[in-house]
């Protein structure tokens, strides 16, 4: 219900209520009716009064209730337009907070990175640290392993001197040897001794015999490690296995050597061709 609407509600009310005194009044009194009238009258007026003010009172609350709505609807759209700027305002600060959103999810995206990126340069860092270390240490044992080569070094330069010293001394007790092996007919060759210390393991036989003078010649030489001063076993297998004495190397080729009997042959026995000779006795595998 409108202001309007209550006014008049309250209106009617007060005019029921006159005429229901009025009833009242005439249905329950017995005094003078012309005198009652004249009161009627005077209520009448005064209730017109009444009315009248109320009727000015309500062209006056028409008025500001005119005036009320006019400025409500003013205010109506100026609320409006604030809202609609508001609006606005609220929909950039919205543009602006998803932006400022999306930049901080950007941001935290990018620190996340860079502190991934920081632990692994970290990480790095510290191997790179940790292999300084290692090959620092390395290289302190290098320089402890260079000291000592150095005087392990000037030791063998040392011994190295004390080496061409002997080896000039040695030297010359060789020349000084082999003169005196040569003013003697003696073989001056070092090598012809080393051989003669080890003989070789080798078996031939008797190629030509001359039993006379005890001269054969026999089927290896050289090639096979002979050299001049060898002794070889002679013996042979057939008929019978026998041993027929020792001979010595005297004159040696590349594949044949001289050899000269040692002594006598057991028995008198003859040493012919094909018998078996050989720096060791054994059997023919």
């Amino acid at each position: 219900m409108t202001y309007v609407g209550k006014i008049l509600v309250i209106l009617i009310m007060v005019l029921s209520l006159a005429f229901l005194t009025l009833s009242t009044v005439v249905f329950t009194t017995e005094k003078n009716w012309k005198d009652e009238v004249d009161k009627l009258k005077n209520q009448l007026s005064e209730v017109q009064k009444k009315n009248n003010a109320l009727t000015e009172e309500k062209a006056k609350l028409e008025n500001d209730l005119t005036v009320t709505q006019k400025e409500a609807e003013g205010a109506i759209k100026n609320l409006r337009d604030v809202l609609t700027q508001k609006d606005g305002e609220l929909a950039r600060y919205t543009d602006e907070t998803t932006q400022l959103r999306k930049a901080v999810e950007t941001a935290q995206e990018n620190l996340r990175s860079a502190q991934q990126d920081a632990d692994a340069k970290a990480r790095d860092r510290n191997l790179a640290l940790e292999q300084l270390r290692a090959v620092q240490n390395e290289a302190n044992q290098y320089k402890i392993q260079q000291t000592e080569l150095n005087d392990q070094i000037r030791i063998l330069e040392r011994e190295l001197e004390q080496a061409k010293s002997n080896n000039r001394y040695l030297r010359d007790q060789l020349v000084t040897v082999q003169n005196v092996l040569k003013a003697n007919n003696l073989e001056a060759d070092p090598a012809r001794y080393q051989k003669l210390a080890l003989p070789p393991e080798v078996e031939g036989e008797v190629l030509l015999a001359d039993a006379v003078k005890g001269r054969f010649q026999i089927s290896i030489g050289s090639d096979d490690g002979l050299v001049s001063g060898h002794e070889l076993y002679v013996y042979r297998l057939e008929p019978r296995p026998e041993y027929l004495g020792k001979v010595r190397v005297s004159i040696v080729d590349s594949d044949r050597a001289v050899v000269t009997l040692i002594g006598t042959t057991p028995q008198g026995k003859k040493i012919q061709e094909g018998d078996i000779v050989s720096t060791t006795i054994r059997p023919r595998g």
